[in-house]
C-alpha cells in the first residue's frame, strides 16, 4: 500500500487495514476505535440521513468480517487498547478502560476498552458538552465515532511508553489517535477504508502540534 499522507511522525494509509498487516513493521500499542456492536445496514440507515445526503460513515467496514479478525489486530503488539472491545470474543482482560460521559440519558452512560499490557483499571471522566460543544479537546468532531482528543492522549498515558514508540490504529476515521501519538512523543500508523478520513486527517497532521489545552479539561484517572 502505498501511503495517502506521511511525514516522520504519522504516516496514514487509504484502504482496507486486513491488507496492511502482513507487512506491518513492530508497533509497541494498537489504539483504536472498531466499528463495533452495529450491522452495516444498521450504519447506512443512523447515517445516511435524510432527504438523500450520503452517509457520513461512507464505505462501511464489515462487521462480520472485524468480528471474525478482530483477535489478529489485538495479537499485534504487547500494549492493546480497544475500544468497544466488551463486543467482540476476546480472551478476558484482566483490566479495562471505561470513559465515563458524565451523562445519564438514553445513551450509553461509558464506554469501555479491552486492554493488553494494562496494571489496573482505569477510568477516564469527560462529557460530550466538554468534548465536543465547548471544545475542550481541540477537536471538533468529524466523524460519527470520534472519540476525544483528550481520551486518547489519555490511553496512551497510561499504557508508559518509552518515548518514540509505534502506535497503530487499523481503524483511524479522522485521526485522533495519530495526533494523539505525535503529541505525546511518539511515532503512528493509520488506516482508513474511506477516503474523505483520510483527507481530513492528512489535513489535522499538517496543521502540526498544536496546545489544544489538554491540562485543563478536568480530566481524572483513578484505578
Amino acid at each position: 500500500m502505498t501511503p495517502y499522507f506521511q511525514d516522520e511522525h504519522v504516516t496514514i494509509y487509504h484502504g482496507d487495514c486486513w491488507d496492511l498487516l502482513p507487512n506491518l513493521p513492530h508497533v509497541d500499542l494498537v489504539l483504536t476505535d472498531p466499528p463495533y456492536g452495529i450491522p452495516e445496514a444498521a450504519w447506512r440507515r443512523t447515517y445516511h440521513g435524510s432527504r438523500g445526503r450520503s452517509p457520513l460513515w461512507g464505505s462501511v467496514p464489515s462487521w462480520d468480517k472485524v468480528s471474525e479478525r478482530i483477535k489478529d489486530i489485538v495479537e499485534l503488539a504487547d500494549n492493546v487498547v480497544l475500544w468497544g472491545g466488551n463486543h467482540f470474543d476476546l480472551p478476558a482482560a484482566p483490566h479495562w478502560f471505561v470513559w465515563d460521559k458524565l451523562q445519564s440519558n438514553r445513551g450509553a452512560d461509558c464506554e469501555m476498552a479491552w486492554t493488553k499490557g494494562t496494571a489496573a483499571h482505569k477510568v477516564f471522566r469527560m462529557s460530550r458538552i466538554d468534548a465536543y460543544v465547548n471544545k475542550a479537546c481541540g477537536l471538533k468532531k468529524e466523524h460519527p465515532t470520534q472519540k476525544p482528543l483528550a481520551l486518547m492522549v489519555w490511553c496512551i498515558e497510561q499504557m508508559g511508553l518509552c518515548t518514540g514508540s509505534m502506535v497503530f490504529d487499523p481503524f483511524m476515521g479522522a485521526g485522533t489517535s495519530l495526533l494523539a501519538a505525535r503529541k505525546t512523543g511518539h511515532k503512528a500508523i493509520g488506516v482508513e477504508l474511506e477516503e474523505r478520513y483520510c483527507e481530513i486527517a492528512a489535513k489535522r497532521m499538517a496543521q502540526g502540534v498544536l496546545d489544544f489545552g489538554i491540562a485543563n479539561t478536568g480530566i481524572t484517572g483513578e484505578s
